[in-house]
């Protein structure tokens, strides 16, 4: 009878064992998902970032060769938040809309690189012995669902174009 007892024992010590350890991947798992949440939501937002960033440079280039082919320097300088703007409606900008528009930071400054001494008269050049640059930059508010990083993020873009002579 008695090795009847001990039989009956391990068995449930290993029952017992067996039970114990189950719930343990359960808990570690539970320890560990807000750390996986938070890497994926921090590499979502930063593609978000990157893929926004690239779109800004492109609208950027698009309205600096818009304004590098004005035959007016005057007309380029009042109209080139709203040509970014017009841009930006066509192409996939996050974040774009009515109330978070694209806002010109600095410029558009004109220079003119040619050396001593100087034939024309003004912007822009009369033809492409002269050297005149334009540039300017332009900014743009991203909205950022991490809640760590703030409720939103300003991304620049800067560009610099040769300006054309206009055509005759």
């Amino acid at each position: 009878m008695t090795g009847y007892t001990l039989r009956l024992r391990s068995r449930s010590l290993r029952t017992r064992t067996t039970r114990t350890t189950r719930g343990q991947a359960l808990v570690e798992f539970a320890l560990v998902l807000p750390l996986l949440v938070l890497i994926m939501l921090g590499v979502m937002q930063f593609g978000i970032l990157f893929w926004t960033q690239i779109t800004l440079t492109q609208v950027a280039r698009d309205a600096g060769r818009w304004v590098a082919s004005q035959p007016t320097c005057v007309a380029a300088t009042v109209n080139v938040a709203g040509q970014a703007n017009a841009i930006a409606a066509k192409s996939t900008l996050y974040g774009w809309g009515p109330s978070s528009q694209i806002s010109v930071s600095s410029g558009p400054t004109y220079q003119n690189l040619t050396p001593p001494p100087h034939t024309s008269a003004g912007c822009p050049p009369e033809d492409n012995r002269e050297i005149w640059n334009v540039t300017f930059q332009l900014s743009h508010t991203v909205p950022v669902f991490m809640p760590l990083l703030g409720r939103t993020f300003t991304l620049r873009s800067e560009v610099q174009f040769r300006m054309e002579p206009a055509p005759q």
